[in-house]
């Protein structure tokens, strides 16, 4: 009985894997066309001449023939137009051309497993850009590119582009300069809904410099090494898109004139969220050690939000924005009133502002830090034409604090950087007498003007200072100085 049973089931596994592979494919022709519809609609610089499916039965080819339109004062065109020495006559076109082969699912391989198709592709470089890269290879394509299609229609492609190292040519570079590009290890993978409200992106590149040199000898370079960035978006409204966006570099380093810049393991992390009517927003910066030639600090901190962003009103301020730039004569009561609109609806919803941490790492953690809360009560009065009006309504709540030994550090830095700029100019640095002289006169002058500058506490220990605004007082270091109307009199 067992051995009939077997060849059964052998048979109906096989008959579902084929009507499996069967429905895939007619899946996939009708996945692509509403693709073909929604990416017509969903951008404009985008044309769509041709995105069709030719399906079989274990496998179909897609065919595609579409335009990239560089729209008119982007920073796209900026960049082609630096190295074309202008801006082209006609829009610039990067055509997207070719056919892909499509391995039906449910099990697409390619280490991919299951899912609905999966596709590779070959893109070439665009002849208008390649005349700019006369060292690229002529048959190395510019990427190679794998897209997985999933049941739920979510589209995944993950792209490895071609290494570079060679001269980089345009009308706008002259003659007696030569710029080599060097470009390796980048590649990327995007992740998409078949709505396109959701979006998530990683980039990466191992290592990108541009190095300029001077027929005369002189030279510079850009490096960037160990490059991620991700991103992690929601579509909210056509203007607002909320998630996570985050850029991460080992190092960064601009060398030029004989000097070195460099800094270490920089990481930039944005976040934003919606709430109801509301978003809010974080951004949090991050330096490791930080060098000039042989000098250098610890590194630094930056961590900022703002939250309580009315939707409506963000929305009415970037529509503004894309509205061409008036002249003064165009620039009448209307367009004010409308402003004006826009910052009462803005302030309504009571946005606060924080400099949550802002510190520098001189000779010890923390041993500069800063920070920052300013609100304005949704239900306080406003008049653009009369700041003094949020001034009296704001709360405000400030303070910085700086120890000694990272001042004298600065100092010292700075009495460095006067040696060195005094040998460029007399062939000759600063005695190590001269460079003491100069920092000690430094501190000295600084601690003077914080002595003389209100609201701040100088010590032995360092520099410190606490400052709010509430209730229209002003409260510094813990002590009523004056209310916020006597002190804007006194201005």
């Amino acid at each position: 009985m067992k051995k009939r049973i077997l060849p059964v089931l052998i048979l109906a596994v096989v008959v579902l894997y084929l009507c499996a592979t069967g429905v895939s494919g007619v899946m996939i022709d009708r996945e692509i066309s509403e693709f073909s519809e929604t990416l017509a609609q969903y951008d404009e610089t985008i044309q769509v001449n041709r995105l069709d499916y030719e399906r079989g039965f274990w496998r179909g080819k897609l065919h595609y023939d579409m335009e990239y339109r560089i729209g008119a004062g982007s920073e796209a065109e900026e960049i082609i137009s630096g190295f074309a020495g202008g801006i082209p006559e006609r829009p610039v076109v990067i055509p997207l051309q070719g056919k892909a082969d499509v391995r039906h699912g449910p099990w697409v391989g390619g280490g991919e497993g299951f899912a609905l198709a999966r596709t590779q592709s070959v893109w070439h470089l665009p002849e208008e850009i390649r005349s700019w890269l006369p060292d690229y290879p002529e048959d190395a394509p510019l990427f190679r590119e794998v897209t997985t299609m999933g049941f739920n229609g979510k589209v995944r492609s993950k792209i490895t582009g071609t290494d570079y190292d060679g001269r980089v040519a345009g009308p706008a570079i002259p003659g007696d300069v030569e710029i080599v590009l060097a470009l390796s290890d980048w590649g990327g993978a995007v992740t998409m809904n078949d709505r396109f409200d959701r979006i998530d992106m990683e980039i990466s590149v191992a290592t990108f410099a541009a190095t300029g040199k001077e027929a005369g000898g002189a030279s510079g370079e850009i490096r960037f090494e160990d490059v991620v960035c991700r991103m992690d978006t929601e579509k909210q409204t056509d203007l607002l898109w909320t998630g996570d966006w985050s850029l991460m570099l080992g190092m960064l380093s601009v060398r030029g004139d004989g000097s070195l810049v460099a800094m270490e393991q920089i990481v930039s992390e944005f976040k934003s969220v919606r709430n109801g009517n509301t978003f809010d927003n974080r951004l949090r910066m991050a330096v490791g050690e930080i060098g000039m030639d042989d000098l250098s600090i610890g590194g630094a901190l930056l961590d900022v939000s703002l939250d309580n962003v009315d939707i409506p009103a963000y929305e009415a301020f970037v529509r503004l924005l894309d509205q061409d730039t008036l002249t003064r004569a165009e620039y009448n009561e209307a367009h004010r009133e409308k402003e004006k609109e826009i910052w009462q609806r803005f302030l309504a919803a009571g946005p606060v502002f924080r400099v949550n941490s802002a510190s520098l790492n001189v000779v010890s953690p923390d041993d500069i830090t800063g920070n920052l809360k300013l609100s304005y009560p949704p239900s306080s009065p406003f008049d653009p034409d009369v700041p003094a009006v949020m001034i009296r309504h704001m709360d405000l709540e400030m303070g910085v604090a700086a120890s000694a030994d990272s001042l004298k550090r600065l100092t010292r830095i700075y009495a460095e950087i006067e040696s060195r700029k005094h040998e460029k100019m007399y062939g000759q640095p600063l005695s190590a007498e001269e460079i003491d002289a100069t920092a000690r006169r430094s501190y000295q002058e600084m601690m003077l003007i914080f002595h003389f500058m209100p609201f701040f506490q100088v010590s032995e220990d360092g520099v410190s200072s606490s400052l709010e605004i509430k209730d229209g007082m002003i409260i510094a270091n813990g002590q009523q100085v004056m209310d916020v109307e006597s002190f804007l009199n006194s201005l």
